[in-house]
């Protein structure tokens, strides 16, 4: 059991207290990295084997996406466009089948509502989490940099057609938010193997924390105006383990403002188990 810290209005907290009770709560970085790369089995650590990232297009399989019915995607790729700097979206990763299947699994857990609620994602990349999260969920703003945003609307028009509830925008990490971002309110923020290089952990921080700070801000002028209380903004990260210093820097750079938790891993399938974590966090 962990104990939730100081966090203020229990009501307004993203999730309930009995599933954050189930969470690990990262107070101490060092003894986090101890033990997901020291305690754990790296050698049973097999990246990237939910994918092939050679091919131009592939079909993944996510459960339970339409009740207990399974849902086959066709996700295209670019080989091309990993060439660019700062380019590596332009293929699928593990973590994107890793957290669409956990989403589809557990959607009353984490409070995912037809009817209510808006996700941003972060470095949407080839789309499929954000295209698995649209038959979950009220409305879903799929980001990334300019030269992802063809093969990402290509791939959403491909599985889930011309009229859906998903839109796409350029955003760059680090930078100021563009005005459109400024006027909307997010429920949960998700991202999927967006930590791979030290140059991009404190810019990805800092669009985690001005996003936050915004949609909170927009709810609490909500709730002055209509007495009705929203629940905090939220993250879920997932992330493949690789480099410990890169670990180290972005949570170190995160719990600074976020309360953060990991996910305990019976929450994902068995091919995850081992070389793999979730972050949820808000602000503290």
């Amino acid at each position: 059991m962990t104990a939730l810290p100081n966090a203020g209005d229990v009501e307004t907290l993203p999730l309930s207290l009995d599933l954050l009770s189930e969470f690990a709560l990262i107070d101490d970085v060092y003894d986090e990295l101890f033990q997901l790369y020291s305690e754990s089995d790296q050698a049973g650590w097999q990246h990237n084997h939910a994918v092939k990232q050679k091919a131009g297009s592939v079909e993944i399989e996510v459960e339970n996406v339409k009740g207990n019915k399974s849902a086959v995607f066709t996700v295209m790729q670019n080989q091309s466009l990993l060439s660019k700097r700062g380019i590596t979206g332009s293929v699928l990763w593990d973590s994107s089948v890793m957290l669409s299947n956990m989403f589809t699994k557990h959607r009353e857990l984490f409070e995912l509502d037809p009817s209510a609620t808006r996700i941003l994602e972060l470095g949407s990349g080839c789309g499929l989490l954000g295209i698995t999260l649209a038959s979950l969920v009220k409305q879903v703003l799929m980001t990334d940099q300019y030269e992802m945003l063809s093969l990402l609307a290509k791939n959403i028009r491909r599985n889930l057609g011309e009229n859906t509830n998903t839109d796409i925008a350029e955003l760059m990490w680090g930078e100021s938010l563009p005005p459109d971002f400024r006027k909307r309110t997010f429920d949960l923020i998700v991202a999927s193997d967006c930590v791979y290089h030290e140059s991009l952990t404190g810019k990805l921080v800092k669009t985690l924390l001005d996003i936050c700070k915004l949609s909170d801000a927009h709810k609490l002028s909500e709730f002055e105006e209509t007495g009705v209380k929203s629940k905090r903004t939220a993250f879920i990260l997932g992330q493949e383990l690789r480099s410990d210093t890169v670990h180290l820097e972005f949570l170190t750079d995160l719990i600074e403002s976020f309360i953060v938790y990991r996910i305990p891993t019976k929450f994902v399938m068995d091919d995850f188990q081992n070389g793999y974590c979730i972050y949820f966090g808000f602000l503290r």
